[in-house]
């Protein structure tokens, strides 16, 4: 499962929507006639659904450049392929979201988060679980790809919190992008991405020793 923030992860075997058919969304900001949400807005959106939901190691993936907090940088134009994705696990399992029908990248990460609060209210009316609601969203293990978690901060299997934390910071040393000539936006999402993977086990394995 590829899971890169920049530029755009499309999910293996979801169809693409051709440029010539993206559309202009209707959603609109409460109150306002025409002027559609923001690409924080979005990201909020869906940050708050992932957590509602229970997932985690949420990654939001397009071709707009985000800032290490998940917000876009300023001042930057739309790309020409303005899909989004949004990868996140549940329990245990991965899970992407995807979309490309509007023309705008915001649009298509609102409607992820406005799709993922749909499927989550599946469970409240008690028809279906979580696992039944998201089965068509479930991405493919056998399609997974990147560095191994672990081995990328230097840790093993049943490290404890104090030795996730050393390996964390001695990795922002090297890659943070702030540190010059070494430093790296894209290894510093993998950097965060393991460590917030890891910290679950972590968690997970503290809880099962109680």
């Amino acid at each position: 499962m590829n899971k890169e923030r920049f530029p755009l992860s499309w999910p293996d075997g979801k169809p693409r929507t051709p440029e010539h058919r993206r559309e202009r969304s209707r959603f609109r900001r409460p109150g306002y006639a025409w002027v559609g949400h923001s690409m924080s807005e979005a990201v909020d959106l869906i940050t708050a659904e992932v957590r509602l939901l229970g997932g985690a190691s949420s990654i939001v993936s397009s071709n707009v450049r985000l800032r290490v907090d998940g917000l876009p940088y300023s001042g930057q134009a739309q790309p020409k392929d303005q899909g989004a994705a949004i990868y996140f696990m549940l329990k245990g399992r991965p899970v992407v979201f995807a979309c490309d029908k509007y023309n705008r990248v915001e649009c298509n990460l609102f409607a992820i988060g406005k799709t993922i609060e749909a499927t989550r209210a599946v469970e409240r009316w008690g028809a279906a679980s979580i696992e039944q609601s998201f089965r068509g969203f479930m991405a493919l293990p056998e399609k997974a790809s990147g560095p191994d978690p672990y081995e990328l901060l230097g840790l093993k299997h049943g490290c404890t919190e104090d030795d996730l934390k050393a390996a964390y910071r001695e990795a922002a040393k090297t890659f943070h992008p702030d540190v010059p000539v070494t430093g790296s936006y894209a290894k510093w999402q993998q950097i965060q991405d393991a460590h917030n993977l890891i910290a679950q086990n972590v968690t997970a394995a503290l809880k099962g020793g109680q």
